[in-house]
Order: C-alpha cells, then structure tokens, then sequence
C-alpha cells in the first residue's frame, strides 16, 4: 500500500521501484481500456519486439528459470539493442509477483500492433 501512495510515488518519482510501479499501473489501465500498446507473457511480448514495437519491458526473474535461459536472455538483449528500456523484478517482491502473474513479461508498446 506505501508504494501505491502519491506521496511515496512523488518521493521515488527517480527510482526504479516507482518506475517499475508506475508501468505495471498503464498495463493495467491499457488493459482495462482495452488498449493494444501493451503485451504479457513471452510470445506475445516477442512477436512486439519483432517489430520493434516495445518501449519499455519487466520481467521477473521466474521467466529465466521458467523457459530457457539463453532464449530468453538473447532475446531480452535484442530488446535492449532496439533501443528499449528493461526492468528486472525479484519476484519473491509484490511488484515481481504482480509481473509473475501476468506472464512473467510485460511491455508498453510504442505503437499497436494485431496479436
């Protein structure tokens, strides 16, 4: 509840963990608008990054021990080489957890694209 206050987002407005916050925060309201500039999970968040469609990504260490861990670390460096932004979450950590839930990965996308 503390890193949910806007007092506290305000205090840590530079910190990744209110970065990290503040993105899962539009997922879910892309989500509930029914947005498409947004992806979960790693095929869908993949498919964006073929088109060079992610601004920003999180990821929860769980998805490295989940699928395979070159895979998914090749392509979180393609992520980084197109010049995106990618937050790691501890997911034993709610904000981890939260990331967990929805996949293991999520992303904002610059731009829509068709699933």
């Amino acid at each position: 509840m503390f890193t949910k206050s806007r007092i506290m987002k305000e205090i840590m407005s530079e910190s990744k963990l209110a970065t990290v916050s503040s993105m899962i925060d539009e997922i879910m309201l892309r989500a509930n608008k029914k947005s498409r500039k947004f992806t979960m999970g790693f095929d869908e968040t993949q498919k964006a990054n073929q088109f060079g469609a992610i601004d920003s990504l999180i990821f929860s260490e769980k998805i490295i021990q989940t699928l395979d861990e070159e895979k998914v670390i090749k392509f979180l460096n393609d992520v980084e080489e197109k010049g995106s932004k990618v937050f790691s979450v501890d997911s034993t950590t709610d904000l981890g957890l939260r990331v967990t839930d929805l996949g293991g990965i999520v992303s904002l996308l610059r731009f829509a694209i068709n699933n």
